[in-house]
């Protein structure tokens, strides 16, 4: 569950491991991973996740630091991992619908809440573990 950041030259923090617990919650109440990236490339994680959670920041073009992967570009374009104008066709809202079956309306709502607040693409922005642990999705039971 490598946070995207890692990749665009951000140390390592305890952000890191909200993002892991985002999609750690999505694989047990889904029992899929949201973005399955153990045997692909960090270009084919970084796609998955801007395909489910929406452009990456545009600060963070030009950092990308996959040596053995760099990033293609092509000149006075975006790039779609930076396009927030793209209509994406995998998002977080779709993967809880078609793959976490027999929720509420409510607690759809709670579950998507609480991974749009923790897989979030600036690790400053995540909540906290404390806001985590209080989330309502786990008092939605």
């Amino acid at each position: 569950f490598y946070a995207p950041e890692m990749l665009f030259r951000y140390p390592p923090s305890y952000a890191v491991d909200i993002w892991a617990l985002g999609c750690l919650i999505f694989e047990i109440t889904s029992f899929r991973l949201l973005l399955p990236t153990a045997f692909g490339s960090s270009m084919e994680a970084i796609s998955m996740a801007t395909e489910t959670i929406g452009a990456l920041p545009e600060e963070w073009q030009g950092s990308y630091c996959d040596t053995a992967n760099p990033l293609q570009t092509i000149p006075e374009e975006k790039h779609r991992w930076f396009d927030g104008q793209i209509q994406r066709s995998r998002t977080l809202d779709s993967q809880i619908r078609e793959h976490v079956a027999g929720l509420s309306q409510d607690q759809h709502a709670a579950l998507l809440h609480l991974l749009e607040s923790m897989l979030v693409f600036k690790p400053d922005r995540r909540i906290s573990v404390t806001e985590v642990r209080d989330h309502p999705w786990f008092q939605s039971g």
